[in-house]
């Protein structure tokens, strides 16, 4: 009915990724709002939303979920930790196994750690904290032992954005032009 008010609203419209949830790229995840770079392993299929990346192995057998759980600093992950620790306990009756003092990627970090052994083969569970410039990151990884170092190196690679990386961010918008005689 109005072509013009169409196309007006079209005019900017965002293409792809939104660079304020992050953009992956092969097995990275880069996010300029939040400053970090994150890898997984090179087989396992990426997941980002708004809210968490997720990443999961071709078998299905390794899972690993990041994202931001909110504001702290490194003296706040011990509480985190014991807190998450008892909750775990009181509910389900497991013992956990706490990492006091735990880095990644050279970052304070904490970790808890439950292996289920109910099933055929254990799985491990492992949850970890990192405080990072006043923010508080989370990893939760699940896997059979066999994945279970792959799991834990995810981590590893959490680190600030180069300025190349950086400069390679770019929202796609689509663009409305009006079209010059000659063009179709």
């Amino acid at each position: 009915v109005n072509a013009g008010a169409y196309l007006r609203r079209l005019d900017g419209l965002l293409f792809g990724d939104n660079v304020s949830e992050g953009v992956v790229r092969d097995n990275e995840v880069l996010h300029p709002d939040l400053d970090f770079r994150i890898a997984f392993p090179k087989s396992w299929t990426v997941e980002n939303t708004p809210t968490a990346i997720a990443a999961m192995s071709p078998n299905q057998d390794g899972v690993a979920a990041f994202g931001l759980a909110g504001r702290g600093e490194a003296a706040d992950l011990p509480a985190i930790a014991d807190e998450f620790a008892a909750r775990l306990e009181k509910d389900y009756g497991t013992r956990p196994e706490l990492r006091d003092g735990a880095t990644a990627a050279g970052l304070p970090a904490q970790a808890v750690i439950v292996t289920d052994r109910s099933g055929p083969e254990p799985v491990h569970l492992y949850f970890l904290w990192v405080a990072d410039r006043g923010r508080i990151f989370q990893m939760i990884g699940i896997a059979p032992h066999a994945q279970v170092a792959m799991v834990r190196a995810i981590v590893e690679t959490l680190r600030p954005l180069t300025a190349t990386e950086r400069a390679s961010i770019a929202e796609l918008r689509l663009r409305v032009v009006a079209a010059r005689p000659g063009e179709s």
